[in-house]
């Protein structure tokens, strides 16, 4: 997988489908829904990293969705809904400490595909929703376009670990 940064693009544009669903990414972000989509989303970055927080403050609560790689069609492997503040606290620190990207194209060959999509829905009602790539250069991308952040392979260690528990 390649990402390609751009400066023709102003923030961060994500597009995305649930394939098979005919469901689109905005259309989940409305609300946190009872359940996850049974395929994954397929968020496509294009233009340069924004800043501010990856996941803004607030949420009332956070859907996980975890999906496997490609080889597993990207199916639903474990879903969580949390409403506790301590949990989403940790998740939003953990998620807004990320480093931004780093300048340049990248080469992601080890990356299959296999995520994890955190559905939120803040207390005033504004929706945010989060991408976390699993494998590869492991992706962390806001779809409210305010920023995406790379690097799960040092100091989001704890982040992946506590990601992957929850949607176990």
């Amino acid at each position: 997988m390649w990402i390609r940064r751009s400066t023709v693009a102003a923030g961060l544009a994500v597009v995305s489908g649930i394939a098979g669903s005919g469901t689109s990414l905005a259309s989940v972000s409305a609300s946190v829904p009872s359940r996850c989509p049974t395929k994954a989303p397929v968020p496509i970055v294009v233009g340069p990293h924004g800043s501010g927080p990856v996941l803004p403050g607030g949420a009332a609560s956070i859907r996980l969705c975890r999906y496997g790689s490609l080889d597993a069609k990207q199916r639903l492997e474990g879903q969580h809904l949390t409403r506790s503040n301590v949990v989403i606290q940790s998740l939003t620190k953990r998620l807004n400490a990320l480093p931004g990207l780093p300048p340049g194209a990248m080469a992601c060959p080890a990356d299959d595909a296999s995520e994890i999509l955190l559905l939120t829905r803040g207390r005033n009602g504004a929706a945010a929703n989060v991408t976390v790539g699993l494998r590869g250069c492991r992706i962390v991308a806001s779809t409210t376009g305010a920023a995406t952040r790379l690097d799960l392979s040092d100091n989001g260690q704890p982040l992946l670990r506590q990601l992957v528990r929850l949607t176990a």
